[in-house]
């Protein structure tokens, strides 16, 4: 009960206290002055410990400020991209993935999830998929289901080379790949390989690729015998996601997009789409995931044939 209270007045200082003190976190974010110590302070989005009291009282409403005046104002989304490679890129991605890669995913977790479930039916009655993880990580859950199926081929991806390397470190399979790639660079992966059956699927990447990248996957892969399936955050405070016409900003580096929307503008069909809301009790962590669904979506390509 005391946590959940606790929680109740750091939710009411973030929604009160960080707003203000962002105004003087400004020239933080913006002035050549402060470079040094802006670079520190992103230094830290993974390691609190690493804060002094000073720290602490400004990292939040500092981040509140650079996501704002910084990263959010900038029209460019390749400029947008190298914005938040220092917070998410170099060894912080790969302590990300070593996070993940913490809890392995289990048979439990397949026949639980609607998104693995799926998945993992049509690998078992498909021949010769070449199946694509999009944003794999620390490469778990392409490794359980390379294991599972060594009659398919499997490539994992994500945009920084340090993740890239963990994850080959760390799982390793005859039928199993990883490679470094952009969401908007499937289509060139897939060109690497001779193999007529494709299968993508992103389990809470695609959340960060910019909206206007957007059409431009869906584009590129709809000449393609593939299917796509996904499994994504995203917030319904502002409205059903799958109602949107595009894309809004959810937090951090993340979007809140209408997958299916995107999808079936640009030559894909889809099979199964579906709103999940995981945190609809009153517990701690359902107050700090407000609003969050899981938006699941699989659909088919123009020329898909399986």
């Amino acid at each position: 009960m005391f946590s959940y209270y606790w929680t109740i007045i750091l939710l009411f200082i973030k929604k009160v206290a960080h707003p203000i003190l962002m105004i003087f976190c400004i020239p933080i974010v913006k002035v050549k002055l402060f470079k040094n110590y802006r670079n520190h302070l992103i230094s830290t989005w993974l390691y609190p410990n690493k804060r002094t009291l000073i720290d602490k009282i400004l990292y939040y409403p500092f981040h509140m400020a650079w996501i704002k005046y910084e990263y959010l104002v900038e029209k460019d989304p390749v400029i947008r991209e190298q914005l938040k490679e220092p917070w998410m890129g170099g060894s912080t991605g790969a302590d990300w993935a070593k996070y993940y890669n913490l809890k392995p995913i289990t048979d439990n977790d397949i026949e639980q999830s609607l998104f693995y479930s799926t998945i993992n039916n049509i690998c078992k009655i498909e021949d010769k998929l070449l199946v694509i993880q999009v944003g794999s990580s620390s490469g778990r859950e392409v490794y359980y289901f390379a294991q599972k199926y060594p009659k398919h081929h499997f490539i994992g991806t994500d945009i920084y080379s340090e993740v890239i390397n963990y994850a080959s470190v760390n799982h390793k399979a005859d039928n199993l790949n990883f490679t470094k790639a952009s969401a908007i660079e499937l289509s060139k992966v897939v060109d690497k390989f001779n193999t007529s059956k494709i299968l993508i699927i992103s389990s809470g990447s695609l959340q960060y690729v910019q909206p206007e990248y957007l059409a431009r996957i869906y584009n590129d892969l709809k000449s393609i015998n593939c299917m796509v399936i996904l499994q994504e955050p995203a917030n319904n405070l502002r409205g059903n996601p799958d109602q949107l016409k595009g894309s809004l900003y959810r937090g951090n580096f993340s979007y809140t997009h209408n997958y299916k929307y995107y999808a079936e503008e640009n030559g894909f069909v889809t099979v199964n789409h579906e709103i999940h809301k995981p945190f609809i009790d009153k517990t701690v962590e359902s107050l700090l995931a407000k609003g969050t669904v899981h938006y699941i979506w699989h659909g088919r390509s123009t020329n898909c044939t399986f």
